[in-house]
């Protein structure tokens, strides 16, 4: 398995590659099924990278405010969280 950050930027560029795939698709064919397709799989890969990141500031930050007491810091940083569409971890 890979590490976190490179969980993360790999998803990004997956994503940006889906992108650049249907800006070109678009440009040729405007009304081709494929930019949505292209369009689907980076909001899948976008939505992927999201919950990883949410699920590490869980773990990493979260977490680690709970354990040292710290439960109105903690309170905030899962405000912050909710206040994203993240995927359910």
């Amino acid at each position: 398995m890979k590490k976190y950050p490179e969980q993360v930027v790999l998803k990004l560029q997956l994503a940006q590659k889906c992108i650049e795939q249907a800006i070109a698709i678009s440009q040729k064919y405007p009304l081709s099924l494929l930019v949505i397709e292209q369009s689907q799989k980076a909001q899948i890969l976008l939505e992927e990278a999201n919950g990883l990141m949410a699920g590490d500031h869980l773990e990493n930050c979260i977490a680690v405010l709970i354990r040292k007491g710290q439960m109105n810091k903690a309170e905030i940083e899962i405000k912050r969280l909710g206040k994203y569409n993240l995927p359910k971890l």
